[in-house]
């Protein structure tokens, strides 16, 4: 899966930024981005 999807997938979740990154083994400023690029 798409980390975007994947991303924006678990947020719709209620995940926390800090546990996708952890789950994702990604950097916390990342998944911000991810999920705040597109709603600007």
């Amino acid at each position: 899966m798409e980390l975007k999807a994947k991303v924006i997938e678990l947020r719709s979740q209620r995940w926390s930024f800090p546990a996708i990154a952890r789950h994702l083994d990604i950097s916390v400023g990342i998944v911000w981005h991810i999920v705040n690029r597109d709603t600007v």
